[in-house]
């Protein structure tokens, strides 16, 4: 079982930073057009190998490798018929292995083979996200159209393929998001050994790329950047963790530390935006507010003068979008919330609206459109834009939130009621639900609620001493260091247990996790179930292409995917 200790942390990922979607359109015309021609070229060569065994090894992790990559979309995997030890990626997908590297790699038998094959494939994306072939295919393109304006030192680097500094380049981002998924920093490293100890210095191939490195070269490089590597994988690790609890300048000190390694990645700016942001909106005076500046009932009460923060967030986001158009949707979404929080609502509309141009994550637009419509006074359409947003996630409690206090705003009584009323047994809304029932019903008598958390998963409990766990399953099978929190992976039962201070803090199970909570939920239960067992979560946290369901007062988060559980984690109940 491999459980990525990035599955716990970037779970708390951000409503103001939408992550990844299938629905990412595949990228400029050129390069879709260039990806597809080349395809059809390569398959005709070669021919495609269809082996439902094969695939199923390899697909999962080219999606894991994606996934944890700073590329918003996923590709195809296939298997080219070709003798030659290869795997490469088109700009816009697929990725291919050949029949040659999966031999060469015992088809993935064991772990270790796949492991090699996640930094191979990590590598071949960080190509990709890095256009590198993307500026060769644009230079080429030009030299044959203006073959006399291209300097010779242009026209040398695309007889010779990637230059020296790409691939080092590649190796560095592609560690890194083999690391994020899961894997150990070696995994590429023993693919190049193997391949020195093969073939010798030059990869089959790479004998007509004069300045491509040799394999000593590249391991020799990766040993020397290691620390740094390893250091920023810790850096973006703990930045999310502490944009989750709230400790927005160490994010910011994080995400700062990770951006001055990994300057193009476009996620580490994304995050590093949303710190900023997150800093910013705790310096605001005012009601609390719920992701997006909701001056609800001091609707014109505006930011006094524009805190350092809001700039940092600004430039970010812009750094982003400018490192890769994927993020747009993202940095048009933050950029909304930004001129809302200055009180620059015509300008917050604009951005917002191009944000809802987009397929993704269109809930959490609307919601931020019926915030900046709340906020100019329109509360007729503000409930529209709710309504919206409650249309296309009816579990998302904070449109039915904010649609409680617009029905309020507009003297809408009876359904301001009837709103506050499903928002009682959500732990993240009910006190602010029982305040506003009580004033606005006479009859309303506050309901007590108790702390009722889940027992166990596993027979591992909240606050369990280290050796109890270690008493009921033995030594782990993998013991990660992180900060001030440890995790032991134990393949059976199947879950990840985090301990401070030699007690246990969460326990994460998926995947091969055969158990259930007390209310019965399980690996593969319906959205329905849980929220029959649970009610409404208190919110849900886009990660990427999964969802994170959040129920405060029992200590649960659900992962959801494709409207099934695929996650479970036990956390401190709220009090």
């Amino acid at each position: 079982m491999k459980i990525s200790l990035l599955s716990l942390l970037c779970g708390v990922c951000f409503v103001t930073s939408i992550g990844f979607c299938d629905d990412v359109g595949k990228g400029p015309a050129f390069v879709v057009k260039i990806s597809e021609e080349a395809a059809k070229e390569i398959e005709a060569e070669d021919g495609v190998l269809n082996s439902p065994v094969l695939l199923d090894r390899l697909q999962p992790i080219v999606e894991d490798i994606m996934k944890a990559s700073d590329v918003r979309q996923i590709f195809p995997c296939r298997i080219l018929k070709s003798d030659v030890v290869n795997a490469f990626a088109l700009p816009a997908g697929p990725v291919y292995v050949t029949l040659g590297m999966l031999d060469f790699l015992d088809s993935l038998r064991d772990e270790g083979s796949r492991s090699v094959i996640a930094g191979i494939i990590g590598h071949e994306i960080a190509h990709v996200y890095l256009r590198h072939s993307v500026a060769w295919a644009r230079l080429n393109n030009f030299m044959k159209e203006q073959p006399s304006q291209i300097p010779t030192d242009i026209a040398r680097i695309l007889e010779l393929g990637y230059v020296r500094e790409q691939e080092f380049e590649a190796d560095e981002y592609g560690i890194l998001y083999a690391m994020r998924a899961g894997y150990d920093f070696e995994s590429i490293i023993k693919f190049y050994k193997k391949v020195r100890e093969t073939y010798g210095e030059t990869a089959p191939g790479d004998e007509m790329y004069a300045d491509h490195p040799r394999m000593t070269e590249r391991i020799a490089r990766l040993y020397e950047v290691r620390a740094q590597i390893e250091r920023d994988f810790d850096q973006f690790n703990y930045g999310v963790a502490a944009l989750a609890e709230g400790r927005y300048p160490d994010a910011i000190s994080a995400f700062r530390a990770f951006t001055s390694t990994f300057a193009n990645s476009a996620t580490g700016w994304t995050n590093l935006g949303t710190a900023y942001l997150f800093e910013a909106i705790a310096k605001v005076e005012g009601p609390p507010v719920r992701y997006m500046i909701t001056y609800y009932e001091q609707p014109k009460d505006v930011l006094r003068g524009k805190p350092e923060e809001l700039i940092e967030a600004e430039e970010a986001f812009r750094r982003s979008v400018e490192i890769d158009t994927a993020y747009n949707i993202v940095y048009n979404g933050n950029m909304g919330i930004i001129a809302a929080l200055n009180g620059e609502y015509d300008r917050a509309l604009e951005f917002t609206k191009k944000a809802l141009e987009g397929n993704e994550g269109q809930h959490f637009f609307y919601n931020n459109l019926g915030n900046i419509l709340f906020l100019k006074e329109s509360y007729e359409d503000a409930a529209d834009a709710y309504k919206k947003a409650l249309d296309l996630n009816a579990y998302w409690p904070l449109p039915r939130y904010n649609l409680a206090l617009t029905f309020e705003k507009a003297g809408q009584k009876e359904l301001a009621i009837d709103t506050w009323k499903e928002l009682l047994d959500v732990s993240g809304f009910s006190g602010e639900a029982v305040k506003h029932l009580t004033a606005l019903d006479s009859k309303f008598k506050s309901p007590v609620y108790g702390v009722e958390p889940e027992t166990c998963l596993a027979g591992v409990k909240i606050g369990m001493i280290e050796d109890d766990v270690r008493g009921l399953f033995g030594e782990p099978g993998n013991r990660i260091v992180l900060e001030k929190i440890i995790a032991l992976e134990y393949d059976v039962p199947g879950i990840l247990v985090f301990i401070r201070e030699k007690l246990v803090s969460g326990v994460l199970a998926e995947g091969a996790f055969q158990g259930a909570t007390a209310k019965g939920i399980k690996i593969g239960s319906t959205v329905a179930d849980v929220q029959a067992a649970y009610g409404l979560p208190d919110d849900i946290i886009q990660q990427k292409s999964d969802e994170q369901w959040v129920y405060g007062r029992v200590g649960l988060m659900v992962g959801v995917s494709g409207g099934y559980v695929n996650g479970l984690q036990l956390v401190e109940a709220n009090k």
